[in-house]
């Protein structure tokens, strides 16, 4: 009996330290990887970012295309967003009249 109470408590005192070594290790370990895993994670919201971005961008013009039918007209209105000077816009309406294929 003796000697279960002295294993019991010897196990006890092993958790208890295995807990306290937890409870002020872990903290002070996630603060001095916190750089690393910003920087780990930060390439994965932007690239996450980007792609809702994307993917907003194509839904809006997929709703300006359903709302102006006329392809001149929409042609215009995305020379006018590009902010291009008109040798740049004729350059593009001559690569929009000899594209084979929208892609």
């Amino acid at each position: 009996m003796v000697i279960d109470t002295a294993l019991f408590v010897v196990a006890l005192y092993e958790v208890g330290k295995k807990l306290a070594e937890k409870a002020v290790i872990d903290p002070t370990l996630e603060k001095g990887l916190e750089p690393f895993k910003r920087w780990l994670i930060s390439g994965y919201d932007a690239q996450k970012a980007e792609g809702e971005l994307h993917r907003a961008l194509l839904d809006a013009l997929d709703d300006a295309k359903a709302q102006i039918s006329d392809s001149f007209v929409r042609l215009k209105i995305v020379n006018s967003l590009t902010g291009l000077g008109m040798d740049a816009h004729r350059m593009l309406a001559a690569c929009a009249v000899e594209m084979a294929r929208p892609d």
